[in-house]
């Protein structure tokens, strides 16, 4: 589950926020940042959203990038760095559908 930063998301203690984890009910969320990076390096955007894991906030980062890479990070540690090419790899058709069941593409 990922919930964006602009949703109704209150941090459950000031000590949470800085670990960079915050309180969903008795979920655990893990608090991001997305920063999107221009081609000199330096950073022009960001956004802040939590996600269950490093996987859903990768998958939620990827549906993100535009024209220019994109850095998540989570407190001080630098989850990954998606380029714009990754975004074209995952809207990639990867599934067929055959007989109404949904298959594996076959890689060739």
């Amino acid at each position: 589950m990922v919930q964006s930063s602009s949703g109704v998301i209150a941090l459950a203690s000031y000590r949470a926020w800085q670990r960079g984890m915050s309180w969903e009910g008795d979920v655990k969320m893990t608090e991001y940042r997305l920063y999107t990076v221009e081609n000199d390096g330096h950073f022009i955007g960001s956004r802040t959203f939590t996600a269950d894991s490093d996987d859903d906030a990768v998958v939620w980062a990827k549906q993100q990038i535009e024209d220019h890479s994109v850095e998540l990070w989570s407190g001080p540690r630098l989850v990954r760095r998606l380029d714009p090419a990754e975004k074209r790899d995952a809207e990639a058709v990867t599934h067929t559908i055959e007989a109404g069941r949904m298959l594996p593409k076959n890689k060739t």
